[in-house]
């Protein structure tokens, strides 16, 4: 087997304190006699890390994949002829869906998906067709339009039965520790203890928005 030097690099991972001591450069590794790039960031299965491993980059890169998904619907969303059910399932396919992708880094820490919360309301209030009157969004907040103040979003959410993001992460991240710890690799020995799922659970409880 060989490997192909471009499709290769390495990414030393920094604490988010660290300063960088005089002439310090990251240690070079090599391939044979080639020695491999060094990079700062790293994209894996669609999801960008970088050297601080921070989580504020890989929330903006999605909070701005969500949001372009959301945007790129607004005819769809707009056009009064097409029943609400579909735009629920488009909204949940092509803009929830993206969100989902992250859950295991989400969990139910409901300050990481506050963002993105605020996109997926809008996409509440376009599924029942209310949309601004010039249909461009408000300058001092592009993410969130209330567009009746009268109107809450624990009740739209209820309605169409879409949870909260949080609550979906959180129970999905559940399921997944119960799986992983029956999986025979490595992953086991990290799960150590496996949180408890009562029968109500997470997803049904906390559609608080």
């Amino acid at each position: 087997m060989t490997f192909g030097i471009e499709k290769s690099a390495t990414m030393v991972i920094k604490p988010m304190n660290f300063q960088s001591p005089p002439n310090y450069s990251d240690s070079t590794f090599y391939l044979g006699m080639n020695a491999i790039p060094k990079v700062s960031s790293y994209v894996y299965q669609g999801i960008p890390f970088s050297d601080d491993l921070l989580l504020e980059h890989i929330i903006s890169h999605m909070h701005f994949k969500v949001r372009k998904s959301l945007l790129s619907f607004t005819r769809f969303f707009s056009n009064k002829l097409i029943p609400i059910v579909y735009k629920k399932k488009v909204l949940q396919s092509f803009v929830i869906s993206k969100v989902i992708y992250y859950f295991p880094l989400l969990g139910s820490n409901k300050s990481k998906t506050a963002r993105i919360q605020t996109l997926i309301n809008t996409g509440l209030f376009w599924c029942i067709g209310f949309f601004s009157k010039n249909g461009k969004t408000n300058s001092e907040n592009n993410d969130y339009i209330r567009h009746n103040s009268t109107m809450s979003t624990y009740a739209l959410s209820w309605d169409l039965s879409i949870p909260p993001i949080a609550g979906i992460c959180a129970a999905l991240q559940i399921k997944s520790f119960a799986k992983w710890s029956k999986l025979n690799c490595i992953i086991k020995d990290l799960i150590k203890s496996i949180p408890k799922m009562p029968y109500y659970s997470w997803t049904n409880e906390s559609r608080t928005l």
